[in-house]
């Protein structure tokens, strides 16, 4: 267990350390799967691959080593875990600027316990959503003047959150991709929040205002790999953006 007491994972924040615990790494790597079909067609050679454009969740787990005091610390730590509701953020030490959205997936196995010593090991696995997203993704860049740029350098699309004050359409374009939103109206002088992930609009009180968000391009814009222009109307006082980048 000596590589385990030098790597932990965090739970909202929270390291598992707080309880004493440490981890090895073994459940860690595994990537998620596309969703994908196969089609055979009679007459033809070989199978069509048709992908729906998304990737299916993955199981992450923990092999988790309690040195000391294993049964308060193992009975405080299964309490917390399990009043999670939903997913929360996964990070750990083996993966630095990345975190997870997870939640918990099945019991915690105990695989064993040295009553004398009070130490114990067990496996605590986790559901997570197939994207790692970075921590360099999660701060608002503000886009001071129209027609600056913001550069995504993943292999995949950002689905960003769109912070404004003021009222107007905003074009997001990158090569042949182009896509415009109006939010707001003139009366409008508190910052609005478009996640283009939730496809939802609010206040910074979750206040809904989806009634105030028009998808000009039919869709909510993203930020493909590599760099987009994003241009918008000079009846905006304030427009930022949070790229919420991500890789698998």
């Amino acid at each position: 267990m000596s590589n385990a007491l030098q790597n932990y994972f965090m739970i909202d924040g929270t390291a598992s350390t707080t309880w004493g615990i440490w981890i090895n790494g073994d459940g860690v790597w595994k990537g998620s799967e596309p969703d994908i079909e196969s089609v055979s067609i009679p007459g033809r050679n070989g199978d069509l691959t048709l992908s729906n454009n998304r990737w299916h969740n993955s199981e992450v787990y923990y092999r988790c080593f309690i040195p000391a005091l294993f049964k308060g610390r193992f009975s405080s730590f299964r309490a917390t875990l399990l009043s999670k509701v939903g997913y929360f953020r996964l990070e750990d030490t083996y993966n630095p600027n990345k975190f997870r959205k997870a939640r918990i997936s099945g019991g915690l196995d105990i695989s064993s316990i040295e009553w004398a010593n009070d130490t114990g090991s067990f496996t605590v696995r986790f559901d997570c959503m197939p994207q790692r997203f970075l921590t360099s993704g999660e701060t608002y860049e503000t886009i001071a003047s129209s027609g600056d740029t913001i550069v995504n350098q993943t292999l995949y699309d950002a689905l960003p959150n769109i912070r404004t004050k003021g009222y107007g359409t905003i074009t997001f374009t990158n090569g042949s991709y182009t896509c415009s939103i109006t939010i707001g109206s003139n009366s409008f002088t508190y910052f609005l929040y478009t996640s283009c992930e939730e496809m939802d609009c609010r206040k910074s009180d979750y206040t809904n205002r989806n009634s105030y968000l028009t998808l000009n391009s039919g869709s909510f814009p993203k930020l493909p790999p590599g760099t987009t222009t994003i241009t918008y109307d000079n009846t905006f006082t304030d427009v930022a953006i949070k790229p919420l980048w991500w890789t698998l």
